[in-house]
């Protein structure tokens, strides 16, 4: 070849675009860039990876696209939190944290955190440091008032040590929600008072700068022997909706449920409305039949005269919500609810705990499917369990799936029976698939984090 010729085809050679270089795993981690891999330089660093998240040091271990920790040992793998109520003789039992395995929840892989008849129980991050802090609504032993309990979480865990009380009037549920819009999450309990006090105010904690919470910086909203609660935009007006799962006042004790609107300070002590209810015990808010407005579930849970009764489902509207936009759906003895996607069709489904029929614990608790016609009776699933309280929905295995829990509160005669974990699949659950847990009265249960 000619001097001339070879210079030409170097040139031409030089001037070809570089072929992009190949999408390789750099630290053998088993992930590459392309693949979500967000340190490819670093072997425990990929995506779902169980290294110790460490808040605040700029490694995002699990690339999840945050520096802070999903999960309550900051490993990856979800854990579940038990509040437990009552044991043989006192309602002074530690409630359980369940520590996530690669093989599921183990009574040897649990810490016992001390409560006082605790119902309800909520995680979040209060003071932005990014460990989770847990919250307790402890009932407390009958006829004292205990106070809640907020666990603060750190690097070192969760101890009796590091804990702030807070009071509280026979607690039965707990939300946690920035409620004021100033970037820091507020705390809602609902107070059921009692024995014979019902018309008591439950309280909304608001968080601070310094991220302590004060019976001084706290507004109570006057309930009726309130139980659940939840926090949500309702109207569509920017600001945060608190609803009860019963009355305002006492005029409509047991017969309606109650909701606080929100405004720019928060919710206004003198502004509410009524959704008749009976007996109402829980309260989940989401958008059911995608229309882009939330829609309401209450559980009932009973008459006066029987457990089997209908429980609600309030349809929201531009117009807000009415008896003539409601569907009923049978229930028996209704304790918690929860809404998930369960068998991934694009519907949402609603899980009903049932406690009791009045003579016996050992019921099933039901899933009505969700569809584009809506739910019926025809078209719900029962699942054993025995004195179910409430019902959470996650993945808890990575499976794709996600997989039911369901706390257990007594089989009639003892509290101490197991709760259960009911592991979903394609074809659904099944007594078969499902693993027991120890729990002591168990009432409230939260899922932390997911696969």
């Amino acid at each position: 070849m000619s001097p001339l010729l070879l210079s030409a085809s170097l040139f031409l050679m030089a001037c070809q675009p570089a072929e992009p270089a190949a999408d390789v795993d750099a630290d053998a981690d088993g992930f590459t860039e392309e693949q979500g891999d967000c340190d490819d330089s670093d072997p425990e660093v990929y995506p779902g990876s169980h290294s110790i998240e460490v808040p605040g040091d700029g490694v995002d271990q699990d690339c999840d696209g945050a520096d802070a920790c999903r999960d309550l040992n900051c490993d990856g793998r979800p854990d579940l939190v038990f509040a437990n109520f009552h044991g043989r003789q006192s309602n002074e039992v530690p409630s359980y944290v369940y520590w996530g395995q690669d093989d599921g929840f183990s009574a040897s892989e649990r810490l016992e955190l001390p409560t006082i008849g605790a119902q309800d129980v909520a995680v979040e991050d209060l003071d932005g440091d990014g460990y989770l802090e847990i919250v307790f609504a402890n009932y407390g032993d009958p006829g004292d008032f205990a106070p809640s309990y907020l666990y603060w979480g750190s690097a070192e865990g969760y101890a009796a040590e590091d804990r702030q009380e807070l009071g509280t009037d026979c607690a039965a549920g707990v939300s946690i929600r920035d409620v004021d819009a100033d970037g820091r999450p507020d705390i809602l309990f609902s107070n059921n008072g009692g024995p014979d006090v019902y018309d008591i105010d439950s309280y909304l904690y608001w968080g601070s700068e310094g991220s302590f919470f004060s019976a001084d910086e706290r507004t109570g909203l006057l309930t009726s022997g309130a139980w659940g609660n939840e926090i949500a935009d309702l109207d569509g007006d920017g600001y945060q909706d608190v609803i009860f799962s019963n009355a305002c006042d006492a005029s409509q004790h047991n017969f309606a449920s109650c909701i606080y609107w929100g405004s720019a300070t928060g919710p206004d002590a003198e502004v509410h409305s009524s959704l008749y209810t009976e007996r109402p015990v829980d309260v989940s808010a989401a958008d059911l039949d995608a229309d882009g407005f939330l829609d309401l579930v209450f559980s009932g849970n009973h008459s006066g005269d029987s457990y089997a009764i209908d429980s609600y489902v309030y349809y929201g509207s531009e117009a807000g919500f009415s008896e003539q936009a409601r569907t009923a759906l049978p229930t028996v003895g209704a304790m918690g609810n929860s809404v998930a996607d369960l068998d991934m069709d694009g519907h949402l489904d609603i899980i009903f705990s049932s406690f009791t029929d009045g003579s016996t614990q050992l019921l099933d608790s039901l899933i009505y499917w969700g569809s584009e016609a809506g739910f019926s009776e025809q078209s719900r699933t029962g699942l054993p369990t025995q004195g179910a309280w409430a019902n959470a929905a996650a993945d808890l295995n990575g499976d794709g799936w996600p997989d039911l829990v369901f706390s257990n509160t007594t089989s009639g005669t003892n509290f101490e029976v197991d709760s259960y974990v009911y592991w979903g699949s394609a074809d659904g659950f099944s007594e078969g698939d499902r693993s027991t847990l120890p729990t002591l009265g168990g009432s409230g249960v939260v899922i932390v984090g997911d696969r």
